[in-house]
């Protein structure tokens, strides 16, 4: 386990994946930055990302996730 996988602060899980160490996060790291950006997304849209995005640990590029969720906020008019 990585050592922000389980946090709740978004700063961390952000930079960890983004600036350090393996570029990745996992599903509960996507989740709670979704939920902290309150960003329209369900867990059925969640799941289906990991599904076809996921690597063979479970885990997304931050870079990957990075392009979706831009798409979702400027589908959904929060980033314009």
């Amino acid at each position: 386990m990585y050592v922000f996988e389980n946090s709740d602060d978004i700063y961390q899980i952000i930079f960890y994946a983004s600036d350090n160490c393996t570029g990745k996060l996992d599903r509960n790291a996507l989740k709670v930055i979704i939920e902290k950006m309150e960003v329209p997304m369900t867990d059925e849209q969640l799941n289906t990302i990991m599904k076809q995005n996921a690597d063979e640990s479970g885990r997304i590029n931050y870079s990957t996730f990075n392009e979706i969720f831009d798409a979702l906020l400027k589908e959904n008019n929060i980033l314009e």
